[in-house]
């Protein structure tokens, strides 16, 4: 979901997403947001044994995403 279709002042992209029948709890996450949340997934299952990831430059840069992966 794009940020910018909850994001707007002007009205007109939240009144095109309930147009759309975007759900109002759908909102926007970044791909780093998406991955981590696919991880701790996998990680809570028992399904992932390994404890290594690797990523690009991207995800290597957020340390907010790096802190927050399973140890």
């Amino acid at each position: 979901m794009p940020e910018k279709w909850r994001s707007d002042d002007d009205g007109y992209t939240k009144k095109g997403a309930k147009n759309a029948a975007v759900p109002e709890e759908l909102f926007h996450k970044t791909k780093n947001q998406m991955f981590l949340e696919m991880i701790v997934g996998a990680v809570n299952s028992g399904n992932f044994k390994k404890r290594c990831v690797g990523v690009d430059g991207v995800f290597g840069r957020d340390h907010k995403f790096l802190d927050s992966l399973p140890k």
